[in-house]
């Protein structure tokens, strides 16, 4: 059974601020403050501790982003990079510069327009990136030590829906974002 305290209601969607139910008003505040201290505690302890071994140089978080956006989307353009991770094409330009330096991202011109950058990872990038998954799942794993599985499972298809309506909201759905 699992242990979470309330029941996961479903099919019933929330719509613009009139029709909101109580049970609504009360959960996004609470999921609001879990999601803002979720984010603030992970930070430092899946992308410092669980990524300092990997590799031979630090993966910061946007690093890492970046080299997980490149895998699943191998040949992207700049832009659309840029796009996926809600930055300025500068500070994406930079990004992957420094990692083009280190050897993680290749770039190549496109065939049709030499002006456009096609981006993917290179074997050393593929690798770290294989590295620091596999470390932040170890490093996962020990933070719901004591969860039962059904509460994983619950959690990590809730977490995936809300991720799916955040790109929903702000258009970034990977099928648009090309």
């Amino acid at each position: 059974m699992p242990s979470h305290p309330l029941p996961l209601p479903r099919g019933k969607a929330l719509g613009p601020p009139a029709s909101r139910d109580f049970a609504a008003d009360e959960a996004v505040p609470r999921l609001q403050r879990a999601l803002t201290r979720v984010v603030r505690l992970t930070r430092p302890r899946l992308h410092r501790p669980a990524l300092a071994g990997v590799g031979a140089l630090p993966l910061d978080p946007a690093a890492y982003a970046t080299l997980l956006l490149l895998a699943e989307r191998p040949d992207c353009r700049l832009t659309e990079l840029a796009a996926l991770l809600s930055v300025d094409v500068s500070t994406t330009s930079r990004q992957v510069g420094s990692l083009e330096r280190a050897g993680l991202v290749v770039a190549r011109r496109d065939d049709v327009d030499q002006r456009v950058r096609r981006l993917a990872l290179s074997p050393a990038g593929s690798a770290l990136l294989t590295a620091a998954r596999s470390a932040r799942e170890e490093a996962l794993f020990g933070y719901l030590a004591g969860w039962e599985a059904v509460d994983v499972a619950a959690l990590a298809s809730l977490l995936e829906r809300l991720a799916e309506s955040l790109g929903e909201r702000a258009g970034l759905e990977l099928e648009e974002a090309t």
